[in-house]
């Protein structure tokens, strides 16, 4: 998962600071100083430890607008939050044109810096979760087969995401069923103990059906569930095509947003595509083992006759004392090497088959493939 926002506030007023770093702890991360030369020798030693800056205005040493110039010049290029006792027009108007957001200290202050905060680094830690969603695409094009591609989506939820329990259930058309391949990351042997979800009246098989994802308000406790939603306050289903589902779950009382959804159908849908590989590899190693095994019958079957008839040929030859005779036995030993070329190149050709992917059509420079490829041909 990525990390809390870790934020840096600087602030001279000691009582100040330390009222608004212990509101904002309970969900960002806070190094705080009151000196801002310090703060900003910390800050230049640990840049990608710093996702915010909250700031005074009047400092001793500092003031807000050249701290925030320091840091720049550091490289600490993040959202800055201003933050005065003094109204923004007694203020140099480049301070606070330069900050990302002002607000002003007194009643509501804490809720605003705080807000600020989130607006200020919400997109920046969107572009990092895609980021990170993409660049775990990498390891499920790597994967070799569909319990590896599981395995790669529910750590990628878990880590990127945070989301706990999630798990991937592929379709089985026999049973009408989706079955679990992975929880945890795990597709080992207790996967086999999770009991297949029918994809008539479950929840994993209602966004199977209509391709589309779905959230569920898990019920209390104490009310039965038997589809492995209990731990958590929300789940969320999300098709993998029609490879199956991924299910995320998510504790506590507030429900998915629509940025949990974008991220959730991005990484499935990564999922998905990396499925449809694995799908394709498996058709054409089908397909070379076929054409293999056409290869070892027609090896069999007609290499041996040939080598057959070219000894009795050769036999007949040193045998044979009539010139016309040995004529005709001359023609039919050309003839034989004749065959066992053509069955040798059959046989190269049916295994250099196995190696050619799907046909693509594709449109030539001027518009006509015929065309253009009569003009290549007549130069």
């Amino acid at each position: 998962m990525l990390g809390t926002v870790q934020v840096l506030l600087v602030d001279d007023n000691d009582a100040y600071r330390s009222l608004l770093a212990a509101a904002l702890r309970e969900d960002l991360a806070i190094e705080s100083f009151g000196d801002p030369e310090a703060a900003l020798t910390w800050a230049a030693s640990n840049r990608s430890a710093v996702d915010c800056v909250i700031s005074d205005f009047q400092m001793p040493g500092l003031t807000g607008r050249e701290f925030h110039e320091g840091l720049r010049a550091a490289g600490v290029n993040v959202p800055f939050v201003l933050v005065s006792g003094s109204n923004s027009g007694d203020i140099p108007p480049e301070a606070t044109a330069e900050a990302t957001a002002f607000v002003r200290k007194g009643t509501g202050a804490v809720d605003g810096v705080r807000e600020a905060v989130h607006d200020a680094t919400q997109a920046a830690r969107t572009e990092q979760t895609l980021t990170a969603l993409h660049g775990a695409t990498e390891a499920l094009m790597r994967a070799g087969d569909r319990d590896s591609v599981a395995d790669a989506t529910v750590e990628t939820a878990e880590e990127v995401l945070g989301f706990p329990g999630t798990g991937v259930r592929f379709y089985d058309p026999d049973r009408e069923a989706l079955v679990a391949a992975s929880v945890g990351g795990q597709s080992d042997d207790a996967i086999d103990d999770r009991p297949p979800f029918p994809i008539e009246g479950t929840h994993h098989g209602q966004a199977f059906r209509a391709g589309e994802t779905i959230t569920y308000d898990v019920p209390e406790a104490d009310a039965k569930d038997p589809y492995d939603a209990a731990p958590f306050g929300r789940t969320m289903y999300v098709p993998l095509g029609d490879h199956g589902v991924v299910s995320f779950g998510k504790t506590g009382d507030e429900p998915f947003d629509p940025q949990d959804v974008q991220f959730a159908e991005t990484l499935a849908g990564h999922a998905a595509t990396a499925l449809d590989r694995v799908e394709r590899e498996r058709a054409l190693e089908r397909e070379r083992d076929r054409l293999e095994e056409v290869a070892g019958v027609v090896s069999h079957d007609l290499q041996s006759p040939l080598n057959v008839v070219s000894g009795a040929i050769a036999l007949a030859t040193e045998e044979c004392t009539d010139d016309a005779v040995a004529e005709h036995l001359t023609t039919a030993e050309h003839a034989t090497a004749r065959m066992e070329a053509l069955v040798d190149d059959r046989l190269t050709f049916t295994r250099w088959e196995g190696t050619v992917g799907p046909h693509e059509e594709i449109q030539l420079a001027d518009g006509s493939a015929d065309g253009t490829a009569q003009k290549a041909a007549d130069q």
